[in-house]
């Protein structure tokens, strides 16, 4: 409620938006528990909700889903990807780009202080990408029932147009509880890039 007001919104607005923004978050219930006895992955929930108070048009995250388990880091990289497609600019800052390539569209390589690469995630991949999680016959049905395309090779499900399926097949894993191990796109995926284009640019040969 104070940053609401540090923004310029009455008390009583303040109060309805972060009474919603705190149940938008996963944290309902716990608006009146002190910072303190928060856990560091509720910290960082309650810190994207303080910063949504000002209504922002960019926002600036660094590494949001630290402290997090698995199924609050899909949440939450869920919870970014809708901000996104509300029209808000997203800055995300990670060295977990396993994350990164779910979320992220235009994406920066730095390293030693400066960037080395810009470019877009849905150039990285081929038509297909790999998918592994921790209950395959549960996606399958679910991919089944929407109609999305794919194929299975052992515990891997291969998905087909991975840049036009991969959001609604991402809420369906959120949705479901299913939690995502791995995900690889057909030319290797952002972390093999990332290496390739690291060892590039230090004069080593990237492994």
């Amino acid at each position: 409620v104070y940053v609401g007001v540090i923004y310029g919104l009455k008390k009583r607005q303040a109060i309805e938006k972060a009474l919603s923004l705190l149940e938008w978050v996963g944290l309902e219930g716990w608006e009146q528990e002190m910072f303190s006895s928060l856990s560091a992955g509720m910290r960082r929930r309650l810190g994207i909700a303080q910063a949504l108070m000002g209504d922002p048009e960019i926002l600036i995250l660094d590494e949001p889903t630290e402290h997090l388990d698995a199924p609050g880091r899909l949440e939450l990289l869920g919870k970014i990807r809708e901000l996104a497609s509300m029209g808000k600019t997203i800055v995300l800052s990670t060295h977990v780009l396993a994350e990164a390539e779910l979320v992220v569209r235009d994406f920066a390589i730095m390293h030693k202080g400066r960037v080395v690469f810009q470019g877009r995630t849905d150039k990285l991949g081929g038509d297909t990408a790999k998918i592994v999680v921790d209950d395959p016959d549960k996606l399958v049905r679910l991919l089944k029932k929407h109609g999305l395309p794919y194929r299975v090779i052992g515990s891997q499900v291969i998905i087909e147009n991975p840049s036009e399926n991969w959001k609604t097949i991402l809420g369906l894993c959120i949705e479901n509880n299913i939690r995502v191990i791995r995900y690889e796109g057909e030319g290797g995926g952002l972390s093999e890039f990332f290496m390739k284009i690291v060892g590039e640019n230090s004069g080593e040969r990237a492994g």
